[in-house]
């Protein structure tokens, strides 16, 4: 007789084994082991002034170097269409760029003396591209820019690096094409701190005490990839593993087939039980998603085909993952139960609720147009802002209103779906209506 072969303790080692695998490198990530910074100093890069004589003006420009950085002092006058001054920072290099896509952030630490309290510098990150540079042409390497506020001894800022656009008149001045009209920082040459759009005449003192760009060398995004390939491989392995497994214990299959036999008249009683159960979401004692799919179904059909209305409602309760943060889960948990009776009190005998998956809830209307839902909905709203919640909690919901066109099921959770988002995203606590197909 072949004693059955179990793979569970192996199982066991190699889940254990890929989850504080995963656990390290996460961690790992987090603590700032893939972290990448480039720092802006001498002698990988050179420091210059620059000011507005080229273009006929009079302001005189004084630069005092050092390790980290670089300092302007300049007298603005108004000679110049557009006078400045700048500190202009160069590869060591003439020609030669780096790849600034990588990063993701750049910390300035800038003090700006100026006339007026508050003024903007403005910051240029230049590229290089055959597509529009020129090499005869300063001007025409891209303008990557962005303008702030630095103020006098406040320390480094961070600005993340899709905050800096293309300046329009660049891209008029050299037509530039759509496909090259974005940022571009794939090769930097020359980067240049000037002083703000609206000088004054007057004293400026201009000094960069450190440049420093912030990446990764993997990113959160590739490293779940990576993980990804390694559970999917660990599991075609098992899959492989289980194949061998399978074939051997078919030997002694048989010897349990009486008490498989009697067991399933007892998981057949069991399953019926564990489906009623399942029809009612655990937490909340309302209808779960997957208990209604077949009626909404159904429903949508009926409503389409004697021409009779039928809205949606999609709730999402803002900021929750805060509460729970904040609270802790039990609370989030009587939240949400507190929630559904407080909505269950304003529905009409037709209305259905339904637990969609975590803070998301839907409730369908049968006979109900979309005015009316969307009353109804605004009426939640309000009662759920001012309702009295459990430690002081003050709590709101975002929601979607769509009424049935000639579409399905699905379309039409899904039109209720982005107006949900439509709402969140112009600032939660509000109600957006979706517009039909037709």
């Amino acid at each position: 007789m072949f004693a059955p072969v179990s793979p569970n303790s192996n199982i066991k080692k190699l889940v254990l084994l890929l989850l504080v695998f995963s656990a390290t490198l996460i961690g790992w990530h987090q603590l700032g082991g893939a972290d990448r910074d480039f720092r802006v100093s001498k002698p990988d890069w050179r420091f210059a002034k620059v000011d507005d004589s080229s273009q006929g003006g009079k302001t005189e420009v004084e630069m005092v170097q050092s390790d980290a950085g670089a300092s302007v002092s300049c007298s603005i006058v108004f000679a110049a269409k557009y006078p400045f001054c700048e500190i202009a920072i160069h590869t060591q290099q003439l020609g030669e760029s780096i790849d600034l896509s990588g990063y993701h952030s750049v910390s300035l630490d800038i003090d700006y003396y100026s006339p007026s309290p508050g003024e903007r510098v403005r910051i240029y990150l230049r590229n290089k591209n055959d597509a529009y540079t020129d090499e005869n042409d300063p001007v025409s390497y891209k303008f990557n820019a962005i303008e702030y506020s630095p103020g006098i001894n406040q320390g480094p800022v961070v600005i993340p690096l899709n905050s800096f656009h293309v300046l329009s008149w660049w891209i008029a001045d050299y037509n530039i094409p759509l496909e090259h009209a974005g940022p571009d920082l794939s090769a930097i040459t020359h980067m240049e701190i000037a002083t703000g759009s609206y000088v004054q005449e007057g004293e400026y003192t201009l000094t960069l005490k450190s440049m420093t760009f912030h990446g990764y060398w993997i990113t959160e995004a590739e490293l779940f990839k990576l993980l990804m390939v390694i559970w999917l491989a660990a599991a075609v392995g098992f899959l492989c593993y289980e194949y061998w497994s399978v074939r051997y214990n078919f030997l002694v299959a048989s010897q349990r087939e009486e008490r498989l036999r009697k067991s399933n008249v007892t998981l057949s009683l069991q399953a019926k039980k564990f489906a009623a159960l399942a029809e009612r979401d655990t937490l909340t004692g309302v209808r779960n998603r997957a208990a209604v799919q077949e009626w909404v179904s159904q429903a949508v059909k009926q409503s389409q085909r004697y021409h009779r209305d039928f809205s949606v409602i999609f709730i999402d309760l803002d900021h929750f993952k805060e509460i729970n943060d904040t609270h802790g889960h039990f609370c989030g948990d009587e939240i949400l139960r507190d929630f559904t009776l407080l909505i269950s009190e304003w529905l009409d005998i037709n209305d259905v609720l339904v637990r969609w998956g975590g803070e998301e809830f839907v409730i369908f209307c049968p006979d109900r147009d979309v005015k009316s839902v969307a009353e109804l909905a605004e009426n939640l709203r309000y009662q759920v802002e001012i309702h009295e919640w459990v430690h002081g909690v003050k709590l709101t919901i975002s929601a979607g209103v769509a009424q049935l066109d000639e579409e399905t099921y699905n379309e039409l959770i899904q039109r209720a779906d982005d107006a949900l988002y439509k709402a969140k995203n112009g600032g939660r606590n509000r109600v957006a209506i979706s517009s039909p197909y037709h």
